[in-house]
């Protein structure tokens, strides 16, 4: 074990992230022959992870012949983890540091949240997951390969309904996306990874037919357009390909195999993503910048040279501000942060080749997020206000009835404005009151946090934060408790010199 894994008690120090250093790190490589995933966190905010107690083994699976090619960290900090080793097929671990310890190998911290191979109540079989992807209901998306063994290629999406904790109850785990029936000749598709924007938008990217990248199915990004509502992608009008990864002058076949977006919590149709070409070892920037449902326009496409900057990328993700932490590859290999600067990228190392000369090749990496942003936005964007933006609310933290709590923050506010957050249990058309500017979205018996201290007064920036528990969410008859599986919805009130206006809503269900 390295002496860097020596660790008192880090974890107290960092959870998400930090906005001077770097996000924390999840990254799984060898150790005597287990699989194991590691933390990394840059506690003392320096731009690296090389300092004393800043490393450490997350989580060690009991098989040592267990190899985990998939880490996606959700968006309230939590780890999953899929394997392609034999045996473990489709089956998707759940991680939760739930003692504090900085790792989650206590009780009940790491559990099968979808049992693969068809053993699930859905009798899904759902071979390689490849890719995953968690929207803004707490919903995750998957890039399934199961050609091969007689399954689909494509997306399934799971959904803990029960709220039991896992995702192996009957319906739980359904087909969104059957992509073989789309091919000319039915053979398979290589899924890779994948991003749900919202509004029944999910880039797909597959690897197609490499051996004919001017087949009908290229390797590239797909959109899939649930246009019907049916709730999958059933008609050929609704899958779509969004950007097709151009050979490069050596004429090497093109093949990505993963997608990043910098800011998840704010993704939109045009925010940008970061494809990895590994097959050409290019990384590309993509941004529909005219929303055109394509990349095609110019300046929408273009390659980030890491190997002329000296970066072989093996693996990477994108962190808040859009700087790439990528994972070089072998037992040699380092993790390098590369920032794009007027003058040409800068590549700055986080954890060395001497840190890391006790570990096998890094399998999966996947930074956490900045904060964990939370819920379904509704009436967004909201109605312009005399800055000529719309203020705009997000919500972050625990969403757990009685333990949790939640950081309301609106931002876009005129400078100085007084204001209010509203609470209810659901949510109706866009109304607007008299008096009011905006779109009221809240239904069902509106609260507002207007007790002393939760009045707010936006800052010289615009913004302005609340702390609330889910134990006294207010109600027109007084403050009640949240329970386990509600929706509450959130939206923010605030004065606009004569006028009074309201940002977007946020939905955010609640568990037990």
């Amino acid at each position: 074990m390295h002496a860097l894994f020596l660790a008192v008690t880090p974890w107290a120090l960092a959870s998400f992230g930090s906005a001077q250093g770097l996000q924390d790190l999840y990254f799984s490589a060898t150790e005597s022959g287990q699989g194991v995933i590691h933390r990394a966190s840059d506690l003392n905010q320096d731009g690296d992870y090389e300092d004393p107690n800043e490393l450490w083994p997350f989580y060690r699976y009991q098989s040592t012949s267990t190899q985990y090619d998939l880490i996606f960290v959700r968006r309230d900090g939590s780890v999953m983890i899929a394997s392609n080793a034999i045996g473990f097929v489709g089956d998707i671990v759940h991680l939760r540091d739930i003692d504090g310890d900085g790792t989650a190998e206590g009780p009940g911290e790491s559990t099968l949240w979808l049992r693969g191979q068809g053993l699930n109540g859905s009798a899904l079989n759902t071979g390689s997951i490849n890719g995953l992807w968690e929207d803004a209901d707490q919903v995750l998306w998957a890039a399934v390969d199961l050609f091969l063994s007689g399954g689909f290629d494509g997306v399934a999406r799971f959904e803990d309904a029960d709220f039991s904790g896992d995702v192996n109850g009957p319906g739980e785990a359904t087909i969104y996306h059957d992509a073989l029936p789309f091919g000319p000749d039915g053979s398979f598709h290589f899924p890779q990874d994948l991003v749900h924007r919202g509004g029944g938008v999910v880039d797909y990217l597959e690897n197609g037919n490499l051996s004919n990248n001017n087949s009908t199915r290229p390797a590239g990004l797909y959109r899939l357009t649930d246009l019907d509502g049916s709730g999958s992608i059933d008609q050929a009008t609704e899958r779509a390909l969004f950007f097709r990864i151009p050979p490069s002058m050596s004429g090497v076949t093109p093949g990505a195999i993963s997608i990043h977006m910098a800011s998840p919590g704010s993704g939109g149709l045009g925010a940008p993503l970061y494809l990895d070409d590994r097959l050409q070892k290019r990384i590309w920037r993509i941004q529909d910048l005219d929303l055109d449902g394509a990349i095609a326009g110019p300046n929408e496409a273009r390659v980030i040279d890491l190997i002329g900057a000296g970066v072989d990328p093996h693996l990477f993700d994108v962190q808040e501000g859009e700087a790439l932490i990528v994972a070089q590859p072998g037992p040699a290999g380092e993790f390098v942060r590369v920032t794009e600067l007027p003058g040409g990228l800068q590549v700055d190392t986080v954890l060395s080749q001497a840190t890391l000369a006790n570990f096998g090749t890094v399998r999966a990496m996947a930074l956490a997020p900045e904060r964990a942003v939370l819920g379904a936005r509704g009436c967004d964007p909201a109605v312009p206000n005399s800055t000529g933006k719309p203020a705009s609310l997000t919500i972050t933290g625990e969403p757990r009835a009685f333990t949790g709590s939640l950081d309301l923050r609106v931002e876009c506010a005129p400078q100085g404005a007084f204001g209010l957050f509203l609470a209810g249990p659901s949510i109706s058309a866009p109304t607007t009151p008299m008096g009011l500017v905006g779109n009221l979205c809240l239904d069902g018996g509106i609260g507002r946090y207007d007790a002393p201290g939760e009045i707010f007064q936006a800052g010289n920036d615009g913004a302005a934060t609340l702390t609330i528990s889910p134990n006294a969410t207010p109600t027109p008859s007084g403050r009640v408790p949240v329970l386990g599986g509600q929706t509450w919805f959130f939206q923010a009130w605030y004065r606009d010199g004569g006028a009074s206006n309201l940002s977007n809503s946020v939905g955010v269900r609640f568990d037990s």
